[in-house]
């Protein structure tokens, strides 16, 4: 099994040009190979054509690659606002202990907001400004740095 795809500069720039319009998680990840065959329709046509045919593995290559190059960069983006190194380990130390999956959600976000409230009123700020989407995204990141 291939364990590595080749993009030229061109092909692989507008890859990630799609790709930053969508979080990177698991329950974006069916819809990755659709959305950059239509967005490279119009724009490098023989890309859009190879994606079409690329098995999910394949796809998996790309959104792991971008997913990863998303978190060395060490900033969170969504809704306009970013999350700073800082406030990211802030926030991961504030998660230790909640449940961030399910149903418990949306109760993590209000306890995350009223935490954060008075030591960091712009993370409050900008975790209160997310979408239910983006909010998950963020929890699955976060998950995934403690392991």
């Amino acid at each position: 099994m291939q364990t590595y795809l080749r993009f030229t500069r061109q092909e692989f720039e507008a890859i990630d040009r799609v790709c930053r319009r969508v979080e990177l998680t698991e329950e974006t990840f069916p819809g990755l190979q659709p959305l950059l065959v239509s967005s490279l329709r119009g724009l490098l046509p023989g890309l859009s054509e190879r994606v079409a045919g690329f098995r999910k593995y394949q796809v998996g290559i790309v959104y792991q690659h971008l997913k990863g190059r998303r978190e060395a960069q060490g900033r969170w983006r969504a809704a306009g606002c970013e999350i700073t190194p800082e406030e990211y380990r802030a926030l991961a130390e504030a998660c230790r202990d909640l449940p961030l999956r399910g149903r418990f959600l949306s109760y993590a976000r209000d306890i995350l907001v009223h935490h954060f409230l008075v030591a960091s009123p712009g993370l409050a700020g900008k975790l209160a400004r997310l979408s239910d989407g983006q909010f998950e995204g963020l929890c699955e990141r976060v998950r995934g740095q403690e392991r």
